[in-house]
C-alpha cells in the first residue's frame, strides 16, 4: 500500500527507521548474517506471518518493510536475497546528499541545481558580500506594525548603509553591465522599501543624470551615488502617468537671465507618487515641456533643486506634500510636488539628446518631437528589467514558503494509515504549488536572455541596431507585465495554500502581496506595456505579411526569438502528439502566437477604414493582450528547451524537462480556447498528464525550493525557514514579537519546546559536506537514492518524460 508514496516519503521511513534502531534492534540492526538470511519479505500483496518470524511482530512494520523492499526491487523477486541486507539498507547509512533545510532530505544534488540556476557567470564573492550586507542589524531592523513615519527613517538610513558600501553605483553600469546587473538582482535580499527606495535613488534619479545628462552633470552623479544627495523623478502627474507627452508641467527658458522657469499650471500637472519626494529628496529630476520662443519643443529632464541641503526644508516657490498612506511599501516617502515659476539655470537641462543655446536657439540630433521623446523613454527600459527579476525573486520566496510548509504539514489520512499524511502529497495541493514551482525555473532563462540583450546596450563592444532595440523595448515590457501580473496571482495562491499560518504577517505574505502589487503598474502600466510588445510584433508581421498565411508568421516569430530548435511540419507533431513532448509545446506555443498575430492583423486591417486606426486598435485590445502573453510564454519555453538540453546530469535533466511538461501543460490548460483549433488533444488528456506530473515532481519539491538558495535571514518567515520545526518557530515569533505575551508564557512553554524538539526533528543533525562527499560512492547509497525518474530515462520510459535521442533527434 506505500509502493506508491513519492520518493520523499519513503525516504522519511527509512530516516525513522534509522533513528529509532535501539528501540527495533530485532529487525533494524542485523547483527549477523544468519539473521538476514531468515529475513524473508513475501509477494507485494501478501502480509508477513509473524510465526515464520518471530521477531517481527508489528503488521505496520511489516508492511512498510515490504513496500520499502518492493520500491527499490519493483522487478525483483519476492523475497529478499540471501545476501548480507546491509549492502542496501544500513543503519549507518548517509544520506548521499546533504539537506539545505535540515528536516527535509534531499532526492537530489541540490549544490549542482542551485549552480546551475545561478548560471555560470555569477560572481559567487559578489553575491556574498552583498549577502553579508544584508545580515547588517540595520538592514534586518524589524519594521512591522510600526508608523510609517518610523519606517521611513529606518528606510532612509538602510539606503545610506548601501549607498556607502561603494556596491551600487550607476556608473558601474557603463564599467561592466553583466556585473551591474548582477547587483541589482541582489538587491532582493534587502527588505521591499528598501530595495525600491534604492532603486529611486540608484535607477531613476542617478540613472537619468547618466543616461540622459552629459559632462556638466556628473559631479552631481558621483553625490547622488555616494548618498550624500538624495534625488526624486518626476514624472508622472496627478492627471498622467503612463501618456507622458501629456504632461502639463512647463519649461519655459528665458534667454534675459539664461534660466528656465519651472511652473505647475494647475492641480492636474502635480507630480505625483515621487518616491523620496516627501521626506528626503534635495533634488528631483523633473519631466516638463520644454518651452522656448513660445514654441514647445516637447518632453525634456530638468534637474530642479526642491531643498535646502543642509536644513532639508522646502526652497521658495516649491509645493512640496506626502501622498500618506500607502497599500505597502511603508518605508518609501512618496510625495508630490508643485512650482511656482522656480528658476533654475540653465545648465540645469539634462542635455544629451536637446539643448538649448545662450540666445535661446534649440538644438538636437533628432529631428522631429517623437524620435526624441522616445530616446528620452528609452532609458527606462532599466526599471523594467530590474522588475522582471525582482518579481521573479518575490515568486520564489513565496512558492518556497508553501512548499517548505506543505511538506511539513501533516493532515489527515487514510484509514490504514499509522499517522497523519504530509498536505503536500495531495494531489490539489500538488496542482496548486507545483505549476508555480514550475514557472520559477521555466521564466529563469527568459529573464536572463533579456538581461543579456539588455547590458549589450552599455557594452562597447557591441552594436545595437534600430530593430534590435525596438525588440528589446517591447520585449521588456512585455514580460515585465506578465511576469508581475502571474507572480501577484501566485502570492495569493501561496498564501492560501498555508491556511491560517499564511495569514500570519509574520510569514510575509501579507507584505509580499501589497509590496509587490505596484509592481503591476509602475514603471508603465500592464495593460499600455503590453499593447507595446503586441504592436512591434504586429509591425513585424506587417514585414512578411504573405496571403494571411500562418506560416509566414511563425518564421517571422522563429527568427525573432533567435530559436536553435528547428522548425518541424506540424503535421507530424499534431496527429499523434505526445503532449510531454518539447516537439509538441513548442510547435503548439508557436503556432498559438502566430494565430493570435494573425486574427489581430487580420481585426485591426479589416476595421480600421470603417472606425479608424485608434478605435480599430481599441476594438483588438483583449487579442493584444493575449498576443504579448503568447509571445512571453513561447519566447519562455524556447529559452527553457534550449538551456535544459545542454544540462549533463541525466538526473537533473529529467527532473527539468518535467518541470517543463507542468508549466508547459499549465498554460495550455489555462488558455485551452488558445489552443484548440491547433492541437488535437482533449483537456481531459492535458489534466491528467498534469497531475500525474505534479505528482512526480512533488517528490523533489522540496529541493526544488532548496536549489534557490534563498538564505533564512531574507526569508524570515517562520513556517518556511530551513531549520528547526516550524511550529517552534511560530511560538517564538508570537512570543518574542509581542511584547503582552508576558515572561512566565515562555517559561511555561520551555518544557513544550523542548519536547517537541525530540519527537518532531526529523533529522537532528546531519553529516558535515566532506562526510557526505565520502559516501557517495557507497553501494548503500547507490541503491536507496536512484530516483524513480533516473529508472524511467534508463529504461526509455517514454510515457513519462521523452528520452535523451529524442533530444538528439530535435537538435
Amino acid at each position: 500500500q506505500l509502493h506508491h508514496l513519492p520518493l520523499h516519503q519513503l525516504n522519511f521511513i527509512l530516516v525513522l527507521l534509522r533513528q529509532f534502531t535501539a528501540s527495533f534492534s530485532a529487525f533494524l540492526a542485523f547483527p549477523s548474517s544468519d539473521q538476514i538470511n531468515h529475513l524473508q519479505l513475501p509477494p507485494p500483496n501478501q502480509h508477513m506471518s509473524p510465526v515464520s518470524n518471530p521477531s517481527l511482530q508489528h503488521t505496520t512494520q511489516q508492511r512498510r518493510l515490504s513496500a520499502l523492499y518492493k520500491h527499490l526491487h519493483p522487478n525483483g523477486a519476492a523475497t529478499a536475497p540471501d545476501h548480507n541486507l546491509t549492502t542496501k539498507i544500513s543503519p549507518n547509512a548517509t544520506l548521499k546528499f546533504g539537506s539545505i533545510t535540515e528536516t527535509q532530505q534531499q532526492s537530489f544534488d541540490v549544490e549542482s541545481m542551485a549552480e546551475w540556476l545561478l548560471g555560470p557567470n555569477t560572481n559567487q564573492k559578489l553575491r556574498q558580500k552583498i549577502l553579508a550586507m544584508s545580515k547588517a542589524d540595520i538592514i534586518r531592523t524589524p519594521m512591522l506594525n510600526l508608523p510609517k513615519e518610523e519606517q521611513r527613517r529606518i528606510t532612509t538610513e538602510q539606503i545610506k548603509y548601501i549607498l556607502a558600501s561603494g556596491e551600487y553605483r550607476i556608473s558601474l553600469m557603463k564599467q561592466n553591465p553583466s556585473e551591474m546587473m548582477q547587483r541589482l538582482e541582489c538587491m532582493t535580499f534587502f527588505p521591499a522599501s528598501a530595495s525600491v527606495k534604492l532603486g529611486v535613488q540608484l535607477l531613476l534619479f542617478s540613472g537619468s543624470l547618466m543616461n540622459l545628462g552629459t559632462e556638466r552633470h556628473k559631479d552631481v552623479l558621483r553625490r547622488a551615488e555616494k548618498g550624500e544627495i538624495m534625488g526624486a523623478f518626476g514624472m508622472t502627474e496627478l492627471a498622467h502617468g503612463s501618456a507622458v507627452q501629456k504632461l502639463e508641467t512647463t519649461a519655459t527658458y528665458d534667454p534675459d537671465t539664461k534660466e528656465f522657469v519651472i511652473n505647475t499650471p494647475s492641480k492636474n500637472a502635480l507630480k505625483w507618487w515621487l518616491g523620496n519626494a516627501a521626506c528626503t529628496a534635495t533634488l528631483c529630476s523633473v519631466f516638463a515641456r520644454l518651452i522656448v520662443k513660445d514654441q514647445d519643443y516637447g518632453i525634456h529632464v530638468f534637474l530642479v533643486p526642491i531643498r535646502d541641503e543642509k536644513t532639508k526644508q522646502p526652497l521658495p516657490d516649491v509645493i512640496i506634500g506626502d501622498c500618506g498612506d500607502k497599500q505597502g511599501l511603508h518605508g518609501v516617502d512618496n510625495g508630490f510636488l508643485g512650482f511656482k515659476n522656480v528658476r533654475i539655470p540653465k545648465d540645469n537641462l539634462l542635455n544629451r539628446f536637446g539643448d538649448v543655446t545662450d540666445d535661446g536657439e534649440y538644438t538636437s540630433q533628432f529631428s522631429s518631437n517623437a524620435r526624441r521623446f522616445g530616446a528620452h523613454m528609452g532609458e527606462l527600459i532599466t526599471g523594467r528589467v530590474s522588475i522582471v527579476f525582482s518579481s521573479l525573486q518575490v515568486r520564489r520566496a513565496s512558492v518556497l514558503i508553501a512548499t517548505r510548509y506543505a511538506a511539513r504539514r501533516v493532515q489527515f489520512g487514510a484509514p490504514d494509515r499509522t499517522g497523519e499524511q504530509s498536505i503536500l502529497s495531495y494531489r490539489s495541493h500538488q496542482m496548486k504549488l507545483m505549476p508555480i514551482l514550475a514557472s520559477c525555473y521555466v521564466y529563469e532563462f527568459s529573464k536572463r536572455d533579456l538581461v543579456r540583450k539588455y547590458t549589450s546596450l552599455h557594452s562597447p563592444d557591441t552594436k545595437i541596431s534600430d530593430d534590435d532595440l525596438a525588440e528589446l523595448h517591447a520585449l521588456s515590457a512585455g514580460m515585465k507585465a506578465v511576469f508581475s501580473w502571474d507572480t501577484q496571482k501566485y502570492l495569493e495562491i501561496c498564501r492560501e495554500a498555508c491556511g491560517g499560518h499564511g495569514y500570519s504577517a509574520y510569514n510575509r505574505f501579507g507584505s509580499m502581496i501589497n509590496d509587490h502589487t505596484i509592481f503591476q503598474t509602475f514603471e508603465g502600466d500592464n495593460t499600455v506595456l503590453v499593447q507595446q510588445l503586441g504592436g512591434f510584433l504586429m509591425k513585424e508581421f506587417a514585414k512578411q505579411f504573405q496571403k494571411n498565411q500562418v506560416g509566414a508568421v511563425l518564421n517571422m516569430i522563429g527568427s525573432r526569438i533567435g530559436s536553435a530548435i528547428a522548425t518541424i511540419n506540424p503535421a507530424q507533431v499534431f496527429t499523434n502528439p505526445n503532449v510531454k513532448s518539447s516537439n509538441f509545446q513548442v510547435q503548439a506555443f508557436r503556432h498559438r502566437t502566430a494565430s493570435i498575430l494573425q486574427t489581430c492583423a487580420q481585426q485591426i486591417n479589416n476595421q480600421r477604414k470603417k472606425k479608424g486606426f485608434v478605435n480599430a486598435w481599441n476594438d483588438a485590445l483583449p487579442q493584444i493582450v493575449s498576443l504579448a502573453r503568447a509571445y512571453v510564454e513561447q519566447y519562455a519555453l524556447e529559452q527553457y528547451v534550449s538551456q535544459v538540453r545542454r544540462v549533463k546530469n541525466r538526473e537533473l535533466r529529467t527532473i527539468l524537462k518535467r518541470l517543463r511538461n507542468i508549466w508547459a501543460l499549465t498554460v495550455i490548460k489555462d488558455n485551452f480556447l488558445d489552443f484548440v483549433n491547433i492541437i488535437n488533444v482533449k483537456p481531459e488528456s492535458i489534466r491528467k498528464a498534469l497531475e500525474s506530473q505534479c505528482e512526480k515532481v512533488s517528490t523533489h519539491a522540496v529541493s526544488l525550493v532548496d536549489a534557490f538558495n534563498i538564505p533564512d535571514h531574507v526569508l524570515d518567515a517562520p513556517i518556511g525557514l530551513s531549520k528547526g520545526n516550524y511550529m517552534d518557530h511560530i511560538l517564538r515569533y508570537a512570543i518574542e514579537r509581542n511584547p503582552g505575551n508576558h515572561e512566565n508564557i515562555e517559561g511555561l512553554l520551555e518544557g513544550i519546546l523542548e519536547s517537541n524538539d525530540n519527537l518532531t526533528t526529523q533529522a537532528t543533525s546531519r553529516p558535515s559536506a566532506s562526510a557526505e562527499r565520502s559516501h557517495q560512492s557507497s553501494l548503500s547509497e547507490q541503491t536507496l537514492f536512484h530516483s524513480s525518474t533516473e529508472k524511467a530515462e534508463s529504461n526509455g520510459d517514454e510515457s513519462d518524460v521523452e528520452s535523451d535521442s529524442d533530444d538528439e533527434m530535435e537538435q
